[in-house]
């Protein structure tokens, strides 16, 4: 479905059904979802968003930020049911960002099965530096995939 868009001028909706079956081809689950398809060219020189500027990530706020997905706690396996929690408990932080390309990438590539999408990417570049760059809008380091 095409729309009009102050962003792009032209935009295209597109909606997906999908289907999920049981061994014995029974319908179990229907889902309907959509996407959004922009222009580039066009919002980019419509200019809606250039007067917001990327937020810069200090190497002391990165430190922070590595520090506490160092120290987040993984559940994996171990739900948390409803009828554990009670009023006033404290739960753990998640930590969440910067959001990047990068970031962006890894969420993506986990929604097939994935798990600590932050912490792990942060750790795959420790781990491997050559992979790397350091943002020069943000300050935020990213890999190579994501855009550099």
């Amino acid at each position: 479905m095409e729309k009009k868009s102050e962003f792009a001028l032209r935009t295209v909706i597109i909606y997906a059904e999908g289907i999920y079956r049981n061994q014995r081809d029974d319908i179990v689950a229907r889902c309907i979802g959509w996407s959004i398809r922009a222009e580039r060219g066009t919002a980019v020189s419509q200019g809606k968003y250039k007067e917001i500027k990327p937020y810069w990530t200090t190497p002391e706020m990165q430190k922070h930020i590595e520090d506490l997905l160092d120290n987040e706690e993984v559940r994996g396996a171990t739900p948390r049911y409803w009828e554990d929690v009670n009023i006033g408990d404290e739960l753990p932080q998640i930590v969440k960002g910067p959001l990047s390309v990068g970031e962006m990438m890894a969420w993506a590539h986990s929604i097939g099965g994935g798990g600590e999408v932050h912490a792990f990417r942060m750790r795959a570049l420790r781990k491997h530096p050559a992979w790397g760059w350091k943002n020069p809008e943000t300050g935020v380091s990213e890999n190579h995939r994501s855009g550099a």
